[in-house]
């Protein structure tokens, strides 16, 4: 390991030791130990680096520099497009016919799927003709 990186894992556990948080499982199943900050020892100004040592800007964060895959959150809803409703194949019947008699003395018979009167239970065989015979 190189002085910078030691330099920087120390920063990090001293900055962690700072926290005073229970240790947890890491991703990797590894626990942190952290003590508090009365079982630390009296911090002792630290040597500064020598002018022929560069630290790397991300020296402070683990993993810092070394490139992550993508990740994919979910996908995104396709837009959403409005559609016409299709249309009926029946109207609301603004004509009521109690039955056959009523629509043959009307003289409308017979009727058709989707004309005023029409209704299921005037179509004895359910092919769209109603009060056909």
């Amino acid at each position: 390991m190189t002085p910078a990186r030691l330099l920087a894992a120390a920063a990090v556990v001293f900055a962690l030791a700072g926290c005073g948080s229970d240790p947890k499982p890491n991703t990797d199943g590894v626990h942190a130990v952290v003590a508090s900050p009365s079982e630390l020892p009296s911090p002792s100004p630290s040597p500064s680096p020598s002018p022929s040592v560069a630290v790397p800007s991300d020296a402070a964060v683990p993993g810092a520099g070394v490139p992550t895959p993508a990740r994919t959150t979910t996908k995104a809803a396709p837009p959403k497009t409005t559609k016409p409703a299709a249309p009926k194949t029946t109207k609301p019947a603004s004509v009521y016919y109690a039955n056959c008699a009523e629509v043959k003395a009307a003289g409308k018979a017979p009727l058709y799927r989707g004309q005023p009167g029409y209704r299921s239970g005037l179509d004895r065989d359910g092919d769209g003709k109603a009060c056909e015979k």
